[in-house]
């Protein structure tokens, strides 16, 4: 019997819908204790992901089971409708930042568009948590925007005011640039990331100390935006500063002595005298000279640094608050956090952590350690919470105040507010534009008090969630104090611990002295293949499909990928197309803002009202005002077209006429790529060429990029009056925002670190053949001359020759009445759907069939054909056979699917191809399949009608093509076609041109520097298959399961090691890759010390699959081989572990480590004894890996079965293949 999990499913719950079961069990247990549960209230202006069903699962099983135990757990679904998440997506819809929003349109306005987005998805929430088979109830659900919960936060901090629990403080808090807004310190460290920030040396002229009056004191920072408004330079009184003399500047300077090595490149060659020490306490007091005067006359009386010291010494108070230059942010999303002085509403919690403590040890938590060690360390070292937001659309803050803020009046209720305020119209909205204008008169002879600007945080709201979902104190008082509060339980992901827990917490104990919860079980953050969050990575994928979808169009029509093209079409639905146009830039800001400085804001304010005339007079002219005077010009803007669902937009004309649209399709977008040439992206896309040409000179030279050298051009010959030197002195703002610095026209003159003649721009305006590009290269010795090769050279030579004078004619494509099969009862002996493909011209250049095994130089010999065509071919394509096919059978289906399968669509997709490119270039032409047997006859014969050219390679003869196939009498016109409309070249020698120069001996790479990238792909091209081009993807299958292999090169698969270890994988996996591949490249390998030792163990389960079936490995590490399972720290508390007295010795340590590589039983013995293995097992496998890694490492492992050893050669090759096939069979 077999059943269909779906379905039953599907017959639940429709059976439970039609019974209406879960408010039926509400019913039946309403007077029977009750058991309570809170909900934390997701954003709905996002989609339910595989962690909201984890931990709605959870959510369901808890109450589900108290339930059946004849409880009443009543379980209401919430929303969180408030917050910076909500803003963020309308600044990004409106494109200006919520301020200017505010600004131009009214708060009113602004919030109404707030409101109209944040229930978004709630179908999509309610849909997917019924599927899940959760029971709650979306009818009766809470949110934070409704008027009642609001009204229930004012009466919380109506509560914490008057216990003196609520202050305005002016404190260094972490701000967002991106919101415009401070962050409290639980939100700062929701989104921790490793950054890199620049760093600068700066000097201050000492000002009034006798002696120093050419002296300058050299400071260190990594917050350049403070320099600004920098007050004073922080010492420490108990350091030895250094005086020093640079000769050659003739300047003193004052700095710590490890300082030195910052302030030269090579303090050791460096031309300075030291001339004396300084202690620290010396200088306190001192003055010197700001970098700018914007504050010099308001605090004269300064210029140290740090606000704690500043406020110390009496610089700082809250009468005279330290100046802030920055009135302005950036508008980006997941800006990194600053850090400055503010002036925020606080919630006091420092004094409430002994008794939050107390309380939290009687609840229990699941697991357990989240609640002893995280959780309870986040309490114990909680900071007042910054309560405030400098925002829009959330709950006012119910405070009103004096202009000097010395009254203070909070309001905990709507009916107070009236009271207080005499104001008597309806109430019945509480945001910001409905209570901003309401004023309270003085009780202080103040005039009228006007409430605050800031709005609650979104967690103070969420955890005001017990009593604002059930309004209370207002409504349903008796009910919370009589089983609603605290919850019997409640459950979350593991980053709510500083969130959502934290607060309720917080505010739990501030007005009830008590946890506002009782049991907890805390679930894992489920994350995606990458290691990212679930609800990080859809924009991205998004993003990633639009672009491989954009490459496949590039590739089609050989469009390298450094050249720039004009546009790009999106076709996709809402949310894909939301996903793309979030990652998108259709303005570069950053430029923009440093040329219009203050006037970036009018541009940002102006853009959105731009209708498409304009747009589309900016792309023709390269030119657009906007008001105030500004003019936008060319670069300036990129414009992004979208084709909304049920709507036609013109997409717009290139300068030149109508673009030459490439499409390429996925299941669900359809990507428009203009490959039209225009000569100001071909300008744009040799900057760029220069531009990564001086980057590889300076990685040559050994320069590290905070490294300043002059960068020279000079141009030794222009013979196609390309203008090089006008188009770099037309774009040295490319240069300058890539390079940070001007390209300058040599000279001779200056020391020359490092110089190379370079041939830029088109390499073949100069009609230069393929047998004069092989003399160059044998000339330059990148090519060995041989005999047999420049035979085959000179073929393509004289193909190269015919072409020159070689004209094809107009495509003209079949009508579909050409097409239609024939109704005569003489279509019964054939349709006569033929008619459709012409005669062949006769003018046609005979094409080439070069063949040949692996190593005889196929990829070199279509490049040499490929690159050196004669300039006026018009177009050209080179495309791998295999993805050729795809794309043909994928447009032959959807014409099949617009007029019918009996309709022969093979004439009207060749005719499509016919128009991308007049010389077709295959790599790897191969039959295997009898879908493209069947059609491969007429797809040539009609290219070839059409007047293409073909070119292919092969890795056998035409006579061997689909040998033993289904029906391959039909596919034998086709084989007579291509001997005979082009010529058959074998290209078999005896030398193996693969070999031409060896790769390197050493398999292995560390670390992971800027050549680990270089060292795999130079072992990949070498093990794999030469004659590919370009890796591909392929996937095997093992018990069902697929393992998708993402990069491919003959018998070569490449992972990274995330694709290969990241995720869970069997013994079995790694057996089915080694039946498959005979060698493996695997990249980014990281150090697997003890805390990954489940990463580790899956590696060393593929190395000893890679081990047993004699396969080639090639490793990228980030560590030594010795220290890959083991860091040297862990073995060194391991050796001290076992009493060893020389464990500081760091040769002693080194030792060791280099022995673990070579007595396999001695290092097993010593590793089981140590504290890092759980059992000699274990010990031996982590032993047996490294020293298995070892051999495999060995010239002799590395060069076996590939015909170099110094005898032996193919036939020593042929028998290593033949021995690991039958190893492989015995595997099976």
């Amino acid at each position: 019997m077999s059943i269909h999990f779906p379905k039953v499913e599907e017959e639940v719950l429709r059976y439970w819908r039609e019974i209406d079961a879960f408010q039926t069990q509400l019913r039946l247990t309403k007077d029977q204790p009750r058991f309570t549960f809170y909900d934390g209230p997701p954003f709905a202006t996002g989609l339910p992901h595989y962690g909201h069903l984890l931990t709605s699962t959870i959510k369901d099983m808890i109450p589900r089971y108290w339930s059946m135990k004849s409880y009443h757990v009543s379980r209401r679904f919430g929303w969180d409708t408030h917050g910076l998440p909500i803003e963020y997506e309308i600044d990004k819809r409106l494109g200006v930042s919520a301020r200017d929003a505010v600004k131009n349109m009214g708060i009113e306005n602004y919030n109404a568009e707030c409101r109209s987005i944040v229930m978004t998805y709630s179908a999509e929430w309610r849909h997917t948590i019924e599927r899940l088979g959760r029971w709650i109830d979306f009818d009766n659900d809470y949110k934070s925007m409704d008027l009642k919960f609001m009204e229930s936060c004012w009466w919380v901090f109506k509560q914490l005011f008057d216990r003196d629990d609520v202050y305005r403080a002016y404190q260094i808090m972490p701000c967002s640039t991106a919101l415009s807004t401070p962050l409290s310190h639980m939100e700062s460290k929701q989104n921790e990331k490793m950054a890199q920030d620049p760093a600068i040396l700066v000097s201050f002229p000492v000002l009034g100390v006798e002696g120093k009056e050419d002296t300058s004191l050299v400071v260190y920072t990594t917050t350049t935006w403070t320099l600004p408004s920098n007050l004073l330079i922080a010492i420490h009184p108990d350091f030895e500063y250094l005086e020093i003399l640079d000769e050659k500047m003739g300047h003193r300077y004052i700095l710590l002595e490890s300082g030195l090595s910052m302030l030269y490149k090579d303090p050791k060659k460096a031309r300075y005298t030291v001339v004396c020490n300084i202690p620290g306490k010396a200088m306190i007091g001192w003055k010197y000279k700001p970098l700018f005067n914007y504050f010099s006359d308001t605090f004269s009386d300064c210029f140290q640094e740090d606000y704690d010291a500043a406020v110390a010494a009496g610089f700082i108070s809250p009468s005279r608050l330290p100046p802030c230059p920055v009135d302005k942010f950036c508008w980006r999303s997941d800006t990194q956090l600053t850090r400055r002085a503010v002036s925020s509403w606080f919630v006091r919690v420092t004094d409430s952590i002994p008794e939050m403590l107390e309380n939290l040890e009687q609840t229990t938590w699941v697991p357990q350690f989240v609640k002893e060690r995280r959780f309870a360390n986040w309490v114990a070292n909680a900071h007042d919470w910054n309560a405030s937001r400098n925002r829009h659309w959330g709950t006012p803050i119910p405070l009103w105040v004096s202009d000097d803020y010395e009254e203070v009046v909070c309001g905990g209720s709507v009916e107070e507010l009236k009271r207080l305020s005499g104001f008597e119209g309806p109430l019945d909205d509480i945001h910001r534009d409905k209570v901003d204008g309401i004023t309270i008169p003085s009780q202080q002879g103040k005039g009228v008090l006007r409430r605050v600007d800031e709005i609650f945080d979104c967690w103070f709201e969420s955890g005001s969630m017990p009593y604002a979902s059930i309004h209370c104190p207002f409504e349903n008082s008796e009910q919370f104090h009589n089983g609603l509060f605290p919850a019997d339980f409640i459950a979350e992901g593991l980053d709510q611990t500083r969130g959502w827990f934290y607060t309720l917490t917080v505010l739990g104990n501030k007005l009830f002295k008590t946890s506002p919860f009782m049991n907890f079980i805390v679930n894992g953050i489920v994350l995606a293949e990458d290691g990212k969050k679930m609800s990080k990575i859809r924009r991205v994928a998004a993003m990633q499909r639009a672009i491989q979808l954009g490459r496949a169009a590039r590739e089609r029509r050989g469009v390298a990928l450094k050249t720039p093209l004009r546009s790009l079409v999106v076709v996709a639905d809402a949310q894909a197309l939301a996903d793309v146009g979030s990652l998108a830039e259709p303005v570069d800001w950053s430029s923009l803002g440093k040329r219009l400085k203050k006037d970036v804001q009018v541009v940002r304010g102006a853009l959105p009202t731009l209708s498409q005339e304009r747009l589309r007079e900016y792309q023709r002219t390269g030119s657009i005002d906007l008001p105030g005077g500004i003019t936008l010009g060319e670069g300036d803007l990129t414009p992004v077209r979208v084709i909304e669902e049920g709507k036609q937009q013109d997409a717009g004309l290139s300068s030149e006429g109508a673009p030459q649209w490439e499409a390429a399709f996925a299941d669900d977008m359809v990507v428009l790529l203009d490959v039209a040439p225009h000569p100001e992206l071909v300008e744009e896309g040799l900057v760029r060429d220069l531009v990564s040409r001086f980057q590889r000179l300076r990685k040559k030279a050994g320069l590290v990029p905070t490294d300043e050298v002059c960068m020279r051009l000079r141009v030794a010959s222009d013979p196609d009056g390309v203008g090089l030197g006008n188009v770099v002195a037309a774009r040295q703002d490319m240069f300058v925002a890539a390079l940070r610095g001007r390209v300058e026209e040599a000279r001779e003159e200056g020391e020359v670190i490092l110089e190379e003649e370079q041939v830029v721009g088109n390499p073949n305006t100069e009609d230069i053949g393929p047998i004069q590009e092989y003399d160059r290269r044998v000339s330059a010795g990148l090519l060995r001359n041989d005999e047999h090769q420049r035979g085959i050279v000179q073929s393509l030579q004289y193909l190269h020759d015919e072409l020159r004078h070689y004209r094809a004619p107009p495509v003209v494509h079949p009508t579909l009445e050409s097409v239609k099969p024939n109704k005569s009862i003489f279509s019964w002996f054939g349709s006569s759907s033929k008619a459709a493909i012409r005669e062949i011209p006769s003018n046609l250049p005979r094409g080439l069939y070069l063949y040949g095994d692996v190593g005889c130089g196929k990829t070199m010999l279509m490049d040499l054909f490929y690159d050196r065509l004669p300039p006026n071919v018009r177009s050209k394509t080179r495309i791998h056979f295999h993805n050729f096919m795809q794309d043909v059978h994928r447009r032959l289906h959807k014409m099949k699917l617009q007029y019918g399968s009996d309709v022969d669509c093979v004439p009207f997709v060749a005719a499509e191809i016919a128009e991308q490119g007049n010389v077709l270039c295959f790599d790897e032409f191969q039959c295997t399949d009898v879908a493209d047997a069947m059609i491969l006859r007429r797809l040539l014969e009609s290219l070839m009608s059409h007047g293409v050219v073909l070119v292919t390679t092969s890795n056998r003869h035409p006579d061997e093509l689909y040998k033993n196939g289904i029906q391959r009498e039909s596919f034998i016109p086709a084989i007579q076609l291509l001997k005979d409309r082009l010529h058959v070249i074998n290209l078999d020698s005896n030398t193996d041109y693969r070999k031409i120069p060896r790769p390197p001996s050493g398999v292995y790479h560390t670390p992971l520097d800027a050549h680990a990238a270089a060292h795999a792909e130079k072992w990949f091209r070498f093990l794999g298959d030469p004659s590919t081009p370009e890796p591909h993807r392929e996937v095997q299958r093992v018990w069902g399961r697929e393992i998708v292999v993402p990069r491919v090169s003959g018998r070569c698969a490449w992972f990274t090691f995330d694709e290969l270890i990241g995720r869970p994988t069997s013994a079995a996996d790694y057996l089915e890759l080694m039946r498959s591949y005979d060698a493996f490249v695997v990249t980014e390998v990281p150090g697997l010390t003890f805390r990954q030792r489940d990463l580790a163990r899956r590696f060393i389960t593929f190395v000893d699959a890679v081990y047993e079936s004699h396969a080639k490995l090639v490793l990228t590490t980030a560590v030594p081989l010795q220290e890959l399972f083991v860091s040297r720290d862990e073995l060194r508390e391991s050796l001290r572990a076992s009493g060893r007295a020389d464990v500081d010795d760091d040769a002693a340590v080194q030792d060791v480590m280099s022995h673990m590589m070579d007595d396999l039983e001695h290092n097993a013995e010593q590793l089981a004894r140590s504290n890092l293995f759980t059992g000699d097992e274990e010990a031996f496998a982590f032993a047996r890996a490294l020293s298995r890694l070892s051999q495999m490492g060995s010239k002799e492992w590395v060069e076996r079965g590939m015909g170099l050893e110094s005898q032996g050669g193919k036939e020593e090759r042929d028998s290593w293949a033949r021995t690991r096939s039958r190893q492989m069979e015995d595997s099976m």
